[in-house]
């Protein structure tokens, strides 16, 4: 980033800092410390696009044990394909793919392979014995980090009369992590909150403190010196940009699309203003998205949040001064959204008649829980029942013991329940914890 008025006062180049955290050895071998088996992980991206995993679990002569089932957890991926070794069965659900044999025998190893069009950063392996000895084998929450292919972009924008220019280079594998999540039904403050682009989005915080300390900027220059930067990006829809009417994007997207609409710019906005040090929430006027943001030394227009004003910031559009407020959100109110890291769980199931007996008929119900959001969820339970039509009555009933659902995890509850034969009922799922609203799912009425 530099001045181009005075481009001998600072250059200060961010490409290397923002790829440096993406560049590691294309192999790393781990290994559980209660377990003998040995577990090899290569990557590779290929011709196409794809990223691949290739994971070679050893079983050593030594170990007494067999190996039964290999389940390989992701962070809710968009699996394209995976192999498994000739023998064994695979199977994948919403983000897991198990694998399972009837044994393999001490002296042996098995390679497996994953492809997504988005990057695995992170995952979980579980392998289990046939004979009990051990509960679960594996590694957990193994981190994988890619190679140091890069998106470049050039950017251009005044402030206070000079034109600044910068030209980053942004982790392509970073890029399509975020490119392939889903679009999690928020206030839009996990799009600011979530972790994963923390050290990408500091560095460039870190070039913008350096700027503001050489020129001996006020904190209002330094704010509108991001908000400068972030007005120059062209407003784009996303009905014409996307397949989607509405597609909130991550920081990092509207750094490499170059540009997004209201919400997109705010996020970004947000973000940076955030890691500034500086109070920052989300403004949502009548179909619109803005920043407010705490200054001791701003002035105009404000929204009073949790005792604090905070100055409205407009990121469509260029010369909008902090405190500006437009004309079309004069005397209208707004929701206001703080930048708080919490849980969006969704969830989604499926029933299948098992057994039919004189007396009961048994249904299998697999449950698939998503926290999408930038916190984890406490004490997660799952209420499961087959409701009787009195009002407040249920033929049976069953409640999960609590788990902590990490961000950006899944979980699986495989559940049996018999209610009697010849009965009008229906399933009704409920989902809750400590720090999120419940929510809940029901099937039609029917007769057992």
């Amino acid at each position: 980033m530099r001045s181009m008025a005075n481009p001998g006062v600072l250059a200060i180049i961010l490409a290397s800092i923002l790829i440096s955290s993406v560049i590691l050895a294309s192999f790393q071998t781990v290994a559980h410390a209660q377990t003998p088996v040995k577990i090899t992980v290569s990557k590779g991206v290929t011709s196409n696009g794809l990223y691949t995993l290739k994971a070679k679990f050893s079983n050593p002569r030594d170990s007494g044990y067999s190996l039964q089932s290999i389940e390989i957890s992701l962070s809710k991926q968009d699996i394209t394909k995976y192999k498994a070794p000739s023998g064994w069965m695979a199977k994948t659900r919403d983000g897991t793919v198990s694998f399972s044999t009837k044994a393999m025998r001490p002296g042996t190893s098995a390679t497996f392979e994953i492809s997504s069009p988005a990057p695995i950063f992170f995952f979980r392996w579980v392998v289990k014995s046939t004979d009990g000895a051990y509960t679960d084998w594996g590694v957990k929450d193994t981190n994988i980090n890619w190679s140091s292919a890069t998106i470049k972009r050039n950017y251009k924008w005044t402030f206070e009369g000079e034109e600044w220019t910068w030209d980053p280079a942004f982790s392509k594998a970073l890029y399509d992590y975020y490119r392939y999540k889903d679009r999690p039904p928020t206030d839009y403050s996990v799009y600011v909150t979530d972790t994963y682009d923390d050290k990408m989005i500091s560095s460039l915080v870190d070039s913008i403190r350096e700027v503001a300390k050489e020129r001996g900027w006020t904190e209002w220059q330094t704010i509108n010196f991001v908000i400068s930067f972030v007005q120059s990006l062209p407003y784009t829809s996303d009905s014409v940009t996307t397949a989607f009417d509405e597609y909130p994007r991550y920081p990092i997207e509207t750094l490499v699309d170059n540009g997004g609409d209201c919400e997109d710019t705010s996020i970004l906005a947000a973000d940076l203003i955030q890691k500034l040090g500086y109070g920052a929430i989300l403004i949502n006027p009548p179909e619109h998205m803005a920043v407010g943001v705490y200054c001791t030394s701003c002035d105009g227009s404000y929204y009073e949040f949790e005792g604090r004003d905070y100055f409205y910031v407009e990121t469509t559009g260029e010369n909008w001064q902090i405190g500006e407020l437009p004309e079309e959100y004069r005397g209208t109110t707004a929701d206001l959204y703080p930048l708080t890291a919490k849980p969006t769980i969704t969830f989604r199931w499926e029933s299948e008649l098992v057994d039919y007996s004189n007396s009961y008929a048994t249904y299998k119900i697999l449950i698939t829980i998503n926290n999408e959001g930038s916190a984890a969820a406490k004490n997660l339970k799952t209420w499961t029942a087959f409701d009787a039509q009195q009002a407040g009555k249920v033929w049976k009933q069953i409640t999960t013991d609590p788990i902590d659902l990490e961000a950006g995890g899944t979980y699986y509850w495989e559940i049996t329940l018999s209610p009697p034969r010849g009965k009008d009922t229906r399933l009704h799922i409920q989902v809750y914890g400590d720090n999120f609203s419940t929510i809940e799912s029901t099937s039609k009425w029917f007769k057992t």
